[in-house]
């Protein structure tokens, strides 16, 4: 537990005592030597921060417990080379847990900048002296406290982006939904952009200082608009995190120093900079972009530097990494605008895993060191809320996954002969900083995985899945992709989603929800405008949608709430084809929704036009089927079919159809439901008329390559061994398995069972494992990858020796092995020491570039040796 900072002066110019010495084995990239200041304790003493006994201390009016001064207070310290510093404080606080923060500026250096936090067991801070191009981190270490020189850009990056380019493309996909109650989600609503809040009642706040660009929630020279979606990125990029994400001032103020941190963004344009700052009143720099989707993602990189993150480098991109293009992933903190022409890119905080990184520190566990997780919004399973007509709502179903580790359930039951589950399960955030990529399961009452989707690159998921009767549970988590290290693993997959969708043959508790009452679902429409009348039930106001496709607003959608129990719809087609009305309600708060089809009007007095054979509902033949059909005053027709509504991935004509019989091939033959789209063109206007269908079922042949295997549960045999297990595919015949070993996945065996046990390990390793199920007509993806850490055994009596004999390039070191060490850990000088990575043996890739410093631990079951004398590599 730290001990409490009891009282405190600061004298008007004290130096820093003299008695200091050159540290052992303290370098920096300018390979000077740091000098030892004594004690985090000493160095307060010597500055005039002075500490006292906790148990004599007793609060009065000259020994406060928390204090906040706005008093300048000049007084000394010194460089690496001994060298006075003068500087004068233009704000301190003293918080109740002795926690200290001092901000000012060096006397006599006008671009400087002076920061300083911590307590008696741990100080750090930073002089920075942009005029002379040099900075001074005073770290602790083992107890004590050290100055080093290092570069101003180590704590001060200026984020100078080599493709920053100003004429953003914007993203088709800006919020991927707005179907979630959550405030900073959806479109701009009208609220007042100086009072914007994305977690209320947190205690850790990240303002966003809007004072220069507007004036009482009116902006100068960009809109509400702008403001609004700079702060949805921003609040999107930290939601995982228990922070509040504001543009109130009073938010910000009520905060405790040690737990609040800010961004000022300005009229003019210009490159955007932050200090290493958070819990200080130091502020990020943000200079202004020309759209919304670039301010919000420059903002959170920099907000990422005040929490003390550095530049995600690699190849491409050099300092900042540009990302891997298959996956449309960047890492947030490298360089976020190669990714702005994506339309499913995801910008994601990272720990290095992808290859040749020159930064491996891990962003969420810099990051929590000043601000924790939120908890789990859903930490067990719940109901699936389903309307009668068995629609799913995503304003009703949402939820996040707030850690790597997160699973969120809902369950559900399908009685009588069955049903289809048709739905889709994406992220709400805005693009700019929604990080969720979704893997979604569904399980059956055994826990068995009989679906599962995670879609490449779209970051959602999806199911089509006709169910037999049971329960059953939807599993939501965050998704991978690619490999470790050429693709992103679920580390920063963290985010809001929503479901939306329908269940068929569903078994729902009755509720009394409101519903149209003056028509059936199916009837045809009397016209291109329709009065619809419905039962209020409980609801306080109602919303019509009417479209081309279930969920779509193309041909109608209300400008404002409806208060009573009718309202007509205008501008509807008048050619028979199908009509999708989204009647929303708002009750208790909430808004849901029910769906309806209908039958548009038809207008054509010498036939209508459609599919006469087979008709609608029926049972195909076989996988090719031929289709008659009614031309009326049509011209030309065209066909879709697909596994879901308006899909042509199983079917679509080249050219068009100028008769009445059309053979449509390709179709499956595994009992599922087949969506036929009927286009036909009439007064130059195309239009279409959807059916479905259930596709002939051969249950003697293969159909398809199996499913996805859901991720393996791995346990531990012995210190050399491990079990895989994962459940049965439907129609699998075998699984190949395959684990991560020297940088590539190499197969390891094929089984036909759902389990397998891999030996002669290394002892003390993390294996990485996929498997992949297969059959006659083809294989299937990998699973997503899960990983085990074998320990090895405890027979040990003391920590291994340091490692000696260092040698190596900025690609690969190596090192004498030591005496009863079980592994090793490598650190790499990046300002302060940072884990570059640890290996089994003693040799380590480590993909670095230019001059380097590392050094090395080794490790067993009784504990670690204490770190080796660096060496430089090139």
């Amino acid at each position: 537990m730290k001990k409490k900072l009891n009282w405190f002066y600061l004298s008007a110019c004290m130096l820093v005592s003299t008695t200091l010495t050159a540290a052992e084995n303290q370098i920096n990239e300018n390979n000077s030597t740091a000098l030892k200041l004594g004690t985090p304790a000493s160095f307060l003493s010597d500055l005039g921060v002075n500490t006292g006994s906790k148990k004599n201390f007793s609060p009065n009016s000259s020994h406060a417990s928390v204090l906040d001064s706005n008093t300048s207070t000049k007084f000394s310290l010194v460089n690496n080379a001994g060298e006075e510093i003068t500087v004068i404080t233009d704000d301190f606080s003293l918080a109740g847990d002795g926690s200290l923060s001092m901000t000012g500026k060096a006397v006599n250096h006008p671009n400087s900048k002076f920061i300083m936090q911590g307590d008696e067991e741990s100080v750090y801070g930073w002089v920075i002296l942009e005029d002379q191009d040099v900075a001074y981190e005073y770290t602790t270490q083992d107890g004590q406290l050290f100055v080093n020189e290092i570069k101003v850009t180590d704590v001060h990056p200026n984020c100078d982006f080599e493709d920053h380019n100003h004429s953003v493309y914007a993203p088709a996909k800006g919020q991927a939904s707005q179907a979630t109650s959550n405030s900073h989600i959806g479109q701009y609503d009208g609220s007042h952009v100086g009072q914007l809040e994305s977690n209320p009642g947190s205690s850790y706040v990240i303002l966003l200082d809007t004072r220069r660009i507007m004036n009482n929630g009116i902006p100068y020279d960009v809109s509400k608009e702008f403001i609004w979606t700079t702060w949805q990125i921003v609040a999107a990029s930290f939601s995982m995190l228990d922070v509040n994400v504001t543009t109130n001032w009073d938010v910000y103020n009520a905060a405790a120093v040690s737990r609040r941190g800010g961004a000022t963004m300005y009229r003019e344009t210009g490159r955007s900079t932050c200090h290493y700052a958070f819990g200080t009143t130091t502020f990020c720099t943000l200079h202004r972009e020309s759209d919304a989707y670039g301010q919000g993602r420059i903002a959170a990189h920099e907000l990422g530097h005040l929490l003390h993150l550095a530049h995600d480098g690699g190849y491409p991109g050099g300092e900042y990494y540009n990302g891997i293009a298959d996956f449309q992933w960047v890492p947030i903190m490298g360089n976020i605008w190669m990714a702005t022409s994506w339309g499913e890119a995801v910008y994601q905080w990272s720990k290095g895993e992808y290859s040749g990184a020159s930064n491996r520190e891990n962003d969420f566990s810099i990051m929590n060191g000043f601000i924790p997780f939120k908890s789990d919004d859903i930490p067990s399973s719940k109901a699936l809320i389903i309307g009668s007509s068995g629609s799913v709502s995503g304003t009703s179903n949402t939820g996040q996954i707030e850690h790597n580790t997160d699973r969120d359930t809902f369950t559900f039951t399908i009685g009588g002969s069955g049903g289809v589950v048709n739905l889709n399960i994406d992220r709400t955030e805005h693009i700019g900083g929604g990080m969720l990529d979704v893997q979604a399961y569904i399980r059956n009452s055994a826990g068995a995985v009989v679906a599962q989707s995670n879609h490449n690159v779209s970051r959602s998921a999806s199911f089509n899945q006709n169910l037999a009767a049971g329960n059953y549970t939807l599993e939501i988590t965050g998704g991978a992709e690619g490999t470790p290290n050429w693709g992103f693993s679920k580390y920063s997959s963290l985010g809001y989603y929503a479901i939306e969708g329908s269940i068929g043959g569903v078994i729902i508790d009755p509720i009394d929800t409101p519903s149209i009452d003056n028509l059936e679902n199916g009837d045809t429409l009397s016209g291109a405008s329709q009065t619809f009348t419905w039962n209020e039930s409980s609801a306080e106001g109602f919303w019509f949608y009417a479209g081309s496709s279930a969920g779509a607003q193309d041909y109608y959608r209300n400008d404002s709430q409806i208060n009573g129990t009718s309202h007509t719809v205008t501008g509807l087609p008048s050619d028979g084809s199908t009509v999708y009305v989204t009647f929303h309600y708002l009750e208790g708060g909430v808004w849901s929704q029910v769906e309806y089809n209908f039958m548009a009007f038809n207008n054509d007095n010498n036939g209508q036009v459609g599919i006469t054979s087979p008709t609608d509902g029926q049972a195909l033949t076989s996988s090719s089927q031929v289709f008659t059909w009614n031309e009326g005053n049509a011209e030309g027709f065209w066909f879709y079919a697909g596994s879901s509504a308006g899909a042509k991935d199983y079917y679509r004509n080249d050219s068009q159809i100028n008769d009445t019989a059309h053979t449509v091939t390709g179709l499956p033959t595994d009992g599922s439901t087949v969506y036929i789209t009927f286009h036909y063109l009439m007064d130059g206007q195309w239009s279409q008329i959807n059916y479905t269908y259930t596709a002939f079922n051969d249950d003697s042949i293969c159909n398809a390559e199996p499913a996805i295997p859901a991720e393996s549960v791995n346990t531990a045999d012995s210190a050399t061994s491990f079990t895989a297990d994962w459940d049965l595919v439907s129609g699998a015949t075998s699984y190949t398995v395959q684990l991560w070993q020297n940088d590539a996945w190499q197969t390891i065996d094929t089984t036909a069972q759902s389990e397998f046990s891999f030996t002669d390990l290394l002892a003390n390793s993390t294996q990485y494992v996929h498997v992949m199920a297969s059959n006659s007509c083809g294989d299937s993806v990998y699973s997503a990858w899960t990983e085990i850490t074998l320990l090895g055994d405890d027979e040990c009596t003391s920590a291994p020796e340091i490692p000696t004999g260092l040698t190596g390039n900025n690609q690969l070191i190596n090192w004498n092995a030591v005496t009863g060490a079980t592994g090793y850990d490598l650190q790499y000088w990046t300002g302060t020491w940072t884990d570059l990575g640890s290996s089994n043996n003693t040799s380590y890739s480590s993909g670095l570039s230019g001059t380097q410093y590392v050094r090395a631990s080794a490790t067993n079951n009784c504990g670690s040796s204490s770190y080796s004398n660096y060496v430089t590599i090139n």
